[in-house]
């Protein structure tokens, strides 16, 4: 009888052991899910302030592009010139605007 109560004391001690390895595994994993949250919130970051910053220079591209005769660039030869400082101009403010916010 003896036997078997020593063999029970040690599966019990053997189920406490595990049950606290499982919770250092859990909480471990929980670690892992939280880094990697964090560095995929600052890649999406990254990526969403180029978007941001492109996105005027895109859209001037986008109306100048059009093939109508009603764009003055037959009319004005400075207009490339003038094109691309306006969409300087707006990417630098849109960037101004950010770090005025502090999101840069």
């Amino acid at each position: 009888m003896l036997y078997w109560s020593n063999l029970g004391d040690h599966l019990a001690k053997l189920k406490a052991t595990l049950d606290e390895q499982m919770d250092v595994v859990n909480g471990l994993s929980d670690t892992i899910d939280t880094l990697a949250s964090h560095r995929i919130d600052g890649v999406v970051r990254v990526l969403t302030l180029i978007t941001i910053l492109t996105a005027p220079l895109t859209l001037l591209a986008t109306v100048f592009g059009i093939n109508v005769d009603l764009l003055p660039q037959k009319f004005h030869s400075l207009l490339f010139v003038s094109v691309n400082v306006m969409g300087i101009t707006l990417t630098l403010i849109l960037l101004h605007y950010l770090r005025r916010r502090n999101w840069l």
